[in-house]
């Protein structure tokens, strides 16, 4: 079986900004490419959004993807959403964080998850007791979506990138 990532806004500016810059390792940002002409990895356009915010070479990245890397919106959102909304509302969280939460990029990422079942991709890091921050991990938890670090989704594809010399 394929296993398919949704790969969160974080992952790309922290990679960008760190070790997979543009400059120092393209062949991540090939590897990307790849994997979603193989069927493997996407994002959402809310996420397309906040990359094309950056105002920098990550604008430039966005725009030479492919518009099917971005999803839209699944047909059963509003059912996902609503699951979603259930769990933020049995948790810990203030009523005003959960209504932040539902309708941001994260929450959006959580959706697609839920309806598609792929795995989310994000650097966040879990903290359920929180009371006035929902995190990705959390909420894939408690919605049964798979969630991931970058590089465990990279040693997993067995990705590698090579000095082009």
């Amino acid at each position: 079986m394929t296993r398919r990532y949704l790969i969160d806004t974080n992952i790309f500016i922290e990679l960008k900004n760190s070790y997979y810059d543009f400059a120092v390792c393209p062949g991540f940002w090939d590897w990307v490419k790849w994997a979603h002409a193989k069927g493997k990895a996407y994002s959402t356009r809310g996420v397309m959004g906040e990359l094309v915010a950056q105002g920098d070479e990550l604008s430039d990245w966005v725009h030479d993807m492919p518009k099917s890397f971005f999803l839209g919106l699944p047909q059963d959102f509003n059912v996902c959403k609503n699951q979603l909304l259930a769990w933020a509302k049995r948790g810990p969280y203030r009523n005003d964080v959960v209504a932040d939460y539902i309708s941001g990029v994260d929450a959006g990422l959580v959706i697609m998850g839920i309806s598609t079942g792929y795995t989310v991709v994000t650097h966040e890091k879990s903290s359920p007791f929180s009371k006035t921050n929902i995190k990705m991990p959390d909420a894939c938890r408690g919605t049964h979506v798979d969630v991931m670090m970058g590089m465990e989704m990279l040693r997993k594809e067995k990705a590698s990138f090579h000095h082009r010399g």
